[in-house]
């Protein structure tokens, strides 16, 4: 990791030594408004930030029992959160900037999809998997983009692009061993969450002909909240037994290091890739269409 950001460092230091002031002015594209189709990905490492269970046994409410921060951090030291997402979305956004001899370029965007996550709680410890949460049903995506490039010269640049992206949903596929199943009870049990993702990525590109390719430092959060319910009701006279389990959790490092690739292979299309690498890992492949 320190050697990708040495790197990523002296890229960027290249692209302020390599600036010219005699920028060439290319002709810029008429099309205004863009359709885009986005594959997303996203393997994230989280840390737990809060934790609280409620308990409602037959009647009686034995109250809210909440983690304090010294039973957090305990949890966190052996016990690994991750989220996997799969998304698959579709975007339409505009050209805000593109004018003729302005070394600007402004695009903005609005998302909206669907994902498919699985939440995974695994004990160092006894190196077993305590909690698996996998989507049942595909989950709606909802999101909001920005690109802004500045054009050093024909070929340099810098690219800003920031980004955020939220879903929810509920499933009962859940495999749990942590609350086993009573057998003389029957029982349901659901999970609902909410995620939010953002990043913005601050980029040194070069541009050749129809190809630019770019890398820098990567910034992101991603926070999320689980809700797990579980009701038990005893067959013989019917009292129920019920826990929820509110968790809040957000990503334990905040910076990667970023590439992408785009190649506009003709006035109407543009072929995007990219990922970031740290701790956590994401991923993007886009085609966008300019109208």
């Amino acid at each position: 990791m320190k050697e990708l950001m040495i790197f990523l460092t002296g890229l960027a230091f290249a692209v302020n030594v390599c600036a010219q002031n005699n920028y060439q002015e290319e002709q810029p594209f008429k099309e205004k408004f863009l359709l885009e189709l986005n594959y997303s990905f996203l393997d994230a490492d989280l840390k737990l930030l809060t934790m609280t269970k409620h308990s409602l046994w037959d009647g009686q409410d034995f109250g809210t029992l909440e983690l304090d921060q010294d039973e957090i951090d305990s949890l966190n030291s052996f016990v690994d959160y991750k989220d996997l997402l799969h998304g698959l979305s579709l975007a339409a956004g505009m050209v805000l900037l593109d004018k003729p001899g302005n070394k600007w370029y402004i695009e903005g965007h609005l998302t909206i999809g669907l994902t498919r996550r699985e939440y995974t709680v695994i004990n160092n410890k006894s190196k077993t998997t305590d909690l698996i949460i996998n989507s049942e049903n595909i989950s709606p995506w909802y999101g909001i983009g920005f690109n802004f490039r500045y054009h050093f010269d024909a070929k340099w640049g810098l690219a800003l692009s920031p980004h955020t992206v939220y879903s929810f949903g509920t499933t009962k596929a859940i495999d749990d061993n942590l609350n086993p199943v009573v057998e003389f009870m029957d029982e349901t049990r659901k999970n609902t969450f909410d995620l939010s993702y953002t990043w913005v990525n601050l980029l040194a590109s070069f541009a050749h002909k129809k190809f630019t390719i770019m890398a820098g430092p990567g910034f992101y959060l991603c926070y999320s909240r689980n809700e797990y319910n579980i009701v038990r009701t005893q067959q013989e006279d019917g009292q129920t037994y019920e826990d929820t389990v509110i968790s809040t959790l957000k990503s334990g490092t905040f910076i990667n290091g970023s590439i992408q690739f785009d190649w506009r292979f003709n006035d109407h299309f543009l072929f995007s890739a990219g990922a970031g690498l740290s701790n956590d890992i994401s991923a993007t492949a886009r085609i966008v269409y300019f109208l």
